[in-house]
């Protein structure tokens, strides 16, 4: 008994040591180091071998390793990495390489600067929740993204089950999502609460909501850019066209823009962010990011586009208002399953045109664009005749790169106090423009809905 006393004092101090994680003497990069010693403790969480990965803070992965080797006690591997900001994600699996069922995961959030090793444990009691950061100034309208650890008795990570958290916003000053995306709505202070609902403990971080600091200006274009299906590869360049036109501020433009990598080519990120375009000629993404709204947000969903509006305009009120709509449409054309717009491929979801009243509800603007095919029908305008002065698109199938934004917006840009109309036909010439463009369906038009009424009646005579 004393011989096997001592052996489990003697495997928990190797355990406190291997907590200490930190900076290194001269150590570079980013050391993930685990301690295999309890792997198959009877109730723990254990598997044969563990995926290793470093994400950045858009959420794509920089690198990755697999640790394979549970007998050995220490295993650790370095990652030489640039300093920064990166997630950390460690996923335990059954299989020896990578694979089998997923039985457990390590979340963290860390800062490299020189050297970093951050140290875990397989087989250990949870004993104790971690939320990082544990503290968060977001200004209202804005995000912060919030994961949870679970850590045993020596404060070590240790792993916990996939899915095992549930998020909770507390003080009335935001809400958050199922993956820990936080959203300010209220000035105040608050707290977000992650609960490890399998053994019902708690973690929480401290949130102070500042005010949103919104100031009235001339223009606040909304874009609700669903990159979710396979036009994802043209959503950064089009990007990248805004940022060259930016550099009005009394023109904002100002976009919720959804990816999906693990589905299609060139996703920037993974899941929906918001962004306030800025002004840039590179062709990086130098925008500024208001929220990362995490991997739960259904583009193909009224709702989700009715929120948009209203957050849009709750943050960025202007004497004018315009809106284009990003994705694939097939308008009011017969189809073997929907006539919808903005296609979420990841969700399976799409809004129907009957249902373009709940996404624009009462809601007001100037213009109201579709940057899809198909959309620019009667039949469609009509169901949004109350929302807006102006509508704008194709009757056809533009080409897939979509709106030649420089074009477009340049004009807002130059000349924010011209005429709505006068401004709404860059969306008519600009295409016009583009010398690969002209063999290609680029029909595009501008309808006064003013003039909707004695068409209608015409129309219904005829019939």
């Amino acid at each position: 008994m004393e011989r096997r006393l001592s052996l489990l004092g003697f495997v928990m101090l190797i355990i406190t040591l291997i907590g200490c994680g930190g900076r290194g003497g001269g150590a570079t990069g980013l050391t993930y180091r685990t301690n295999w010693t309890l792997n198959g403790a009877p109730g723990q969480l254990s598997g044969q071998s563990q995926r290793v990965i470093i994400r950045n803070l858009n959420g794509v992965d920089v690198t990755s390793a697999i640790l394979r080797s549970p007998t050995t006690p220490i295993e650790e591997v370095t990652f030489q990495i640039a300093d920064g900001q990166y997630q950390l994600l460690v996923q335990l699996y059954s299989g020896s390489n990578g694979d089998g069922t997923l039985m457990g995961e390590i979340r963290k959030r860390v800062t490299l600067s020189g050297g970093l090793v951050v140290n875990s444990a397989v087989g250990t009691a949870i004993n104790s929740i971690e939320v990082s950061p544990s503290t968060a100034t977001v200004q209202v309208g804005r995000g912060e993204v919030f994961v949870a650890n679970g850590l045993n008795s020596s404060s070590v990570p240790t792993f916990v089950a996939p899915n095992g958290f549930t998020w909770t916003a507390l003080g009335g000053v935001g809400s958050v999502t199922s993956d820990g995306s936080f959203s300010a709505t209220a000035q105040g202070t608050g707290s977000v609460r992650a609960t490890y609902t399998p053994l019902s403990l708690n973690g929480s971080a401290l949130v102070t909501t500042t005010p949103s600091g919104a100031v009235k200006r001339k223009w606040t274009i909304l874009v609700y850019l669903n990159a979710a299906n396979d036009l994802q590869a043209y959503s950064q360049l089009n990007v990248n066209q805004m940022e060259q036109v930016a550099s009005n501020p009394d023109v904002r433009i100002v976009v919720q823009w959804k990816n999906y990598p693990s589905a299609f080519s060139g996703g920037l990120f993974d899941g929906t962010r918001r962004y306030l375009v800025k002004p840039d000629t590179t062709s990086t993404i130098a925008s500024e990011m208001l929220q990362d709204m995490g991997t739960t947000v259904d583009m193909g969903s009224p709702q989700t586009l009715n929120q948009f509006i209203q957050w849009g305009k709750a943050n960025y009120p202007a004497d004018r208002y315009g809106i284009v709509i990003w994705n694939h449409g097939n308008g009011w054309l017969r189809s073997p399953t929907s006539r919808a717009v903005s296609y979420d491929d990841e969700k399976g979801t799409s809004i129907q045109i009957w249902d373009l009243n709940q996404a624009f509800g009462s809601e007001q603007f100037d213009f109201i664009t579709w940057d899809c095919s198909l959309m620019q029908m009667f039949e469609v305008a009509y169901e949004i005749k109350g929302n807006t002065k102006y509508v704008v698109g194709s009757e056809e199938s533009p080409p897939g790169e979509g709106y030649p934004y420089q074009l477009v917006f340049n004009k807002f840009r130059d000349n924010p106090d011209d005429t709505t109309l006068n401004l709404c036909k860059g969306f008519v010439d600009g295409p016009l423009a583009v010398t690969a463009y002209q063999t290609r369906k680029i029909t595009q038009s501008i309808l006064d809905t003013s003039q909707f009424a004695p068409l209608a009646t015409a129309v219904s005579d005829f019939g």
